[in-house]
């Protein structure tokens, strides 16, 4: 059976770490994650007709660097202020 690489957890065959187990795997060996919260961040926004949009996040320069040299996974996640809220956020 395949384990975490950062915990050693046993996964299920067949079954891929889901994105938030991974982080959370990340995230308690004190790995490397870094969060740009939106409400300060959000330099700009556009939306278009054909259902897609863009936006503008300010992050720091290391990460800038990071991205150009292809040494990062980048996911956005944008969760519901009321699911936040249940879950004890601000």
């Amino acid at each position: 059976m395949p384990t975490c690489q950062m915990c050693g957890t046993e996964i299920p065959s067949g079954e891929r770490m889901s994105d938030f187990l991974k982080l959370d795997e990340i995230r308690k060996a004190n790995g490397d994650i870094k969060a740009f919260p939106l409400g300060s961040n959000l330099k700009g926004a556009n939306s278009s007709k054909n259902g897609w949009g863009q936006v503008t996040i300010a992050v720091d320069n290391e990460t800038v660097h990071r991205l150009i040299t292809d040494d990062v996974v980048g996911i956005l996640y944008v969760i519901g202020k009321e699911d936040w809220k249940k879950q004890g956020g601000e």
